[in-house]
């Protein structure tokens, strides 16, 4: 077994996938960007997951989960700071994504659809919280009540309007998302499939009036 990075000593329990990067328990605990993965300012994307653990001399299977990007989202929004925060508020606003030609081949169709699911990683997002305030409250609410950046697993998704696809290039409009996020996955929008009446929308109710002027104001970012 490899030592741990940062305490050559002590048993290591993670380790990221994309660096073979090995940690220790404590290493994962303070989630220090600089230990959780030496490399997370130049890797848009790194997986960590726990190693085999033992427990009463069993052997517990760990869940791999890995990621890998099929392309760039570029945009005008150059910093989270500023940006829209739904693509409600981004009505108009323009950019493209440039699809890796390893997986050109799954855009076929797709041009017959005039609204696409964008699935993407933040990769600017800052150590996450269970209590947030999000963009548009002053309140603390529980995360997974938010649609904060800042999440155990930074996946974020906005549905955009797709005006053409050339040569692997998507062009798109109605973008809320920051120049450079690697997209992770795309699928169609459906109305049949994703509309749904509903009875209540939580703590929003009182901010709808909120939403598209609502931009990003960065306490959610890195510093």
């Amino acid at each position: 077994m490899k030592p741990c990075i940062n305490h050559p000593d002590r048993q290591t329990s993670y380790v990221c996938m994309k660096h073979e990067i090995y940690m220790c328990e404590d290493c994962m605990e303070c989630r220090d960007p600089d230990i959780y993965c030496k490399f997370r300012s130049s890797c848009p994307i790194h997986f960590i997951t726990k190693r085999k653990g033992n427990l009463d001399g069993k052997e517990i299977p760990m869940e791999i989960i890995e990621y890998r990007p099929i392309g760039i989202v570029h945009s005008p929004h150059k910093t989270p700071q500023g940006s829209p925060i739904q693509p409600t508020a981004a009505r108009g606003i323009e950019g493209k994504i440039d699809i890796f030609p390893e997986f050109a081949a799954g855009l076929e169709d797709l041009a017959g659809f005039s609204h696409i699911f964008l699935i993407y990683h933040f990769h600017l997002s800052k150590k996450f919280s269970l209590q947030v305030k999000p963009f548009l409250d002053d309140n603390p609410r529980g995360l997974f009540a938010t649609r904060a950046p800042s999440r155990p697993n930074s996946i974020g998704i906005s549905v955009v309007r797709l005006v053409e696809i050339i040569e692997g290039t998507l062009h798109i409009q109605n973008v809320d998302v920051v120049d450079g996020t690697p997209l992770l996955d795309i699928k169609p929008y459906v109305p049949a499939f994703d509309v749904h009446t509903v009875e209540k929308i939580g703590w929003i109710e009182k901010k709808r009036g909120k939403i598209e002027n609502a931009v990003d104001d960065g306490r959610f970012t890195e510093d």
